[in-house]
């Protein structure tokens, strides 16, 4: 009889040091879910020759803010880009790429609010391209995302973030219903993005995900949106919309920027706090969220329906914002060690005395 309560006592003390750590583990991993410690950013202009201008023209716009505003490290970005323009005859700055509609365009905006970042109009300044040419293309965009390059690829053309990684993925280019094209030659389609994207989770290569695209019936890539985990994807136009240019320059003689993607930057500048008088000379974006900017956009100054899908995120459109994705100087919290024996006092208790109760026994 002795034994036998014997061993219900250590039943029962096992059953309560399990669900203690249990509890501790799963506390832990919710934690680490709801926690990033780092940011990457892939960035894709899926077209080249000179009258698409504007799609490597939006991609080189972005990759300035993350890198100025939001601090980016180039390492800390992919960047494909046909790269074609600044060597094209028909560009009459050689060697630079120009966004900006003239004096009273948003540059001149953001030269009033960041004088010390943006000096200079040209958006072909300090980029280093990770992807080029006919490197841009389908198979490398999966290969990134997923980490499954060819034994020789460099680390500059890798993607190194993990699960407690915060993922910005940018494309524009040229689309259609479920599919966005690279090169004019050779297509993505929503099916296997979103395979590509459950791969990734699943390979632990992000915590959260944002994928926006700027290209016609974008929001058709996102249909499959709820079948990745902790995911967001922000469409610049509907099924059976197209997505139209802002303006064209008189000197350069085709379009420079689209609709979207410029009210995208006009916001991010415009919610910037300039916090540049801090010691790290940082900046601090307002807690502004992703559906607030889809609801604050006028379709009709666009003339499309941009749209936000968050049905595999495990936040809604509100309560993710925009400075999760797109500065490295705010919510980066480095992950507390602590050890489960610590933060449960009666634990260690516990153990202590089924390890006493045993030894009696023997």
């Amino acid at each position: 009889m002795r034994l036998l309560l014997s061993w219900d006592f250590l039943l029962y003390k096992a059953t309560i040091v399990w669900v203690l750590v249990t509890s501790v583990a799963a506390a832990g991993q919710q934690q680490k879910q709801q926690q990033h410690v780092d940011n990457y950013a892939v960035i894709v202009a899926t077209s080249k020759y000179f009258f698409n201008y504007r799609h490597s023209a939006n991609a080189l716009g972005l990759y300035r803010y993350l890198r100025e505003v939001g601090k980016f490290p180039d390492s800390n970005i992919i960047l494909m880009l046909a790269d074609d323009l600044i060597c094209d005859a028909r560009n009459p700055f050689p060697g630079q790429v120009y966004m900006a509609e003239g004096p009273t365009d948003f540059s001149a905006e953001i030269r009033a609010n960041f004088p010390s970042v943006h000096s200079k109009d040209d958006e072909y300044v300090n980029v280093e391209i990770d992807y080029k040419g006919d490197d841009v293309n389908a198979e490398n965009f999966v290969r990134v995302l997923t980490g499954e390059h060819k034994y020789n690829e460099p680390n500059n053309r890798r993607l190194p973030s993990d699960s407690m990684s915060n993922v910005l993925i940018y494309m524009a280019g040229h689309g259609g219903d479920g599919f966005i094209k690279f090169n004019d030659y050779e297509e993505i389609l929503k099916e296997e993005l979103a395979r590509t994207l459950r791969k990734m989770k699943k390979l632990g290569r992000y915590n959260e995900v944002l994928f926006i695209v700027d290209s016609c019936q974008s929001f058709t890539l996102c249909d499959n949106f709820d079948e990745v985990p902790h995911s967001y994807c922000i469409g610049s136009s509907l099924t059976g919309q197209n997505a139209y240019a802002h303006h064209a320059d008189i000197n350069i003689g085709v379009t420079v920027i689209d609709q979207f993607s410029r009210k995208l930057l006009k916001y991010l500048y415009k919610n910037v706090t300039a916090a540049s008088h801090t010691e790290d000379n940082s900046f601090h974006l307002n807690n502004w969220s992703l559906k607030e900017f889809i609801d604050g956009l006028n379709p009709a100054e666009l003339n499309a329906q941009p749209a936000l899908s968050d049905a595999g995120s495990r936040r809604n459109g509100y309560d993710a914002l925009f400075k999760d994705f797109f500065l490295m100087s705010e919510r980066v919290v480095q992950p507390k060690e602590t050890k489960q024996i610590k933060r449960f006092p009666g634990l260690k208790k516990i153990i202590e005395e089924a390890y006493a109760h045993v030894s009696a026994i023997e």
